[in-house]
């Protein structure tokens, strides 16, 4: 099987059963004979079989199957100290391209200072909500405590306050929307209401 990648490129390895440790996604950093890796003093024993944790006899026996290969210098995208040259003949088949980096991340929002979570319920439900109806993701968002701060009563009392004036001066984006959809319930509804009794006019003109 002749493998065909691209230089500088990320593609997806899978190995034939003795090598299936080295399975992964790499950047393809060289493509070379066996013959130049020799010429440019490259230990080939350190990329290939040390990794494996084989001996220098095992590597010794085995090297001369493959020194008709081309060989392919392939570093681990996650980490780029891990570097290894491998023989065409081990890929089990053709490397999977089109791989990329996708962020895996966390919505983290700061909620200061909160005297009872049970209040918070119903944000975790709307905000659990709309990431599942906007993204399709289904992961209920959870409430971590990182730290504490110590108030009195009326320090506190004080936070709430801030909190409700910050309140009623933002338009709550979720009930303005369900206000705006029971306002056009309403006015569909008359519409209906208004185009029954144009037919049921119309219809008594007719028989008149």
């Amino acid at each position: 099987m002749v493998i065909s990648v691209l230089l500088n490129s990320n593609y997806r390895f899978t190995f034939i059963e003795d090598f299936i440790a080295f399975n992964g996604v790499y950047v393809v950093t060289q493509i070379a004979t066996y013959t130049e890796l020799m010429n440019a003093d490259v230990d080939l024993f350190t990329y290939f079989y040390q990794k494996l944790g084989k001996t220098t006899e095992q590597y010794s026996t085995d090297i001369g199957t493959y020194k008709s290969d081309r060989f392919f210098k392939l570093t681990d995208v996650t980490d780029s100290t891990n570097v290894i040259i491998i023989p065409e003949s081990i890929i089990a088949s053709h490397p999977e391209p089109d791989i990329a980096e996708y962020a895996k991340l966390v919505l983290s929002i700061d909620l200061g200072v909160v005297g009872d979570t049970s209040l918070l319920t119903s944000l975790l439900i709307s905000v659990s909500e709309v990431i599942a109806a906007s993204q399709g993701i289904t992961i209920a968002p959870v409430i971590t405590k990182y730290g504490s701060q110590w108030l009195s009563s009326s320090e506190y009392a004080a936070v709430v306050a801030a909190r409700e004036t910050k309140k009623r001066a933002v338009i709550n984006y979720f009930s303005e929307c369900n206000r705006l959809t029971a306002d056009a319930a309403k006015k569909n509804a008359k519409i209906v209401s208004l185009q029954k009794l144009v037919a049921a006019l119309s219809a008594n003109q007719k028989q008149s």
